[in-house]
C-alpha cells in the first residue's frame, strides 16, 4: 500500500503568482507523488499486487478563484491517477483517489502558502485576495468536519476487496461535485460567480 498525502495548498489569484510559487505547488502536489510512485511500482509489478491511494482534494474537481496553482496541480493529479490506473491494472495494481473537501486540518491556516504578491496593495488583485482571506478563516472556524472521517475512508479504500476509483468524502465536496456534475456548465459558472461575487463583498 502506497498512500500519497504530501501536499500543500497555495493562495493567490494567477497574476500574483511567481513562477516558482507555481513550480514548488507542482514539486510538492505532483511531482513528490509521481516520484513516490515511480519508486514503489518495481515492487508492485514484480509481487503482482499493491494498491496506491491519492490524497486529492474536491479541488480536483471543482476548481475555485484564488486556488489557481493548487487547483491546477489537483486537476493535474486526477490526470495522472486516470491514466496510471489503466496502465497498471494488468499487473494487479489499484489506483484510487481520495477527495476530501474542508476539513479541519493545517492545509488552510499554518501549512497555507500565498503568492509572492498577495500582499502587494498594487496587485489589480489585491482587494479581491485580501477579502477572500478574511472569508476563509470566518469558513474554517466555523467548519466541524473531522479529519477522522477522511481516514476512514481510507481504511475503506484500502481493505475494500473491489475499490472504487474516487471516493468523495464531506457535504461540502459532495455538494460541489454534485452541482458540477449535473448542472449545465452556464449555469454552474453563474453560481460561482455569485458565490464569489459573495464572498468578495464581505465585509
Amino acid at each position: 500500500i502506497l498512500i500519497n498525502n504530501a501536499g500543500y495548498a497555495l493562495g493567490s489569484f494567477f497574476e500574483d503568482l511567481s513562477e516558482k510559487n507555481i513550480k514548488d505547488q507542482l514539486e510538492t502536489n505532483l511531482f513528490g507523488v509521481m516520484n513516490m510512485t515511480r519508486a514503489v511500482l518495481p515492487i508492485m509489478r514484480q509481487q503482482n499486487k499493491g494498491r496506491i491511494i491519492m490524497i486529492s482534494s474536491i479541488a480536483g474537481y471543482t476548481a475555485s478563484p484564488g486556488l489557481n496553482a493548487y487547483n491546477t496541480s489537483k486537476f493535474a493529479l486526477e490526470g495522472f491517477s486516470e491514466s496510471l490506473l489503466f496502465e497498471v491494472a494488468p499487473f494487479n495494481i489499484d489506483v484510487i483517489l481520495i477527495q476530501p473537501g474542508v476539513f479541519k486540518t493545517d492545509i488552510f491556516t499554518k501549512n497555507l502558502k500565498l503568492g509572492d504578491r498577495c500582499h502587494d496593495p498594487n496587485s489589480p488583485y489585491y482587494t479581491l485576495s485580501q477579502q477572500l482571506l478574511k472569508k476563509l478563516e470566518q469558513k474554517l472556524s466555523k467548519s466541524n468536519q473531522n479529519p477522522n472521517k477522511v481516514i476512514s475512508v481510507i481504511k475503506k479504500a484500502v481493505h475494500a476487496h473491489s475499490p472504487r476509483f474516487r471516493y468523495i468524502v464531506g457535504k461540502d465536496a459532495k455538494f460541489r461535485h454534485f452541482l458540477k456534475r449535473w448542472l449545465p456548465f452556464r449555469l454552474y459558472k453563474k453560481l460561482i460567480l455569485c458565490f464569489f461575487r459573495q464572498a468578495v463583498t464581505v465585509k
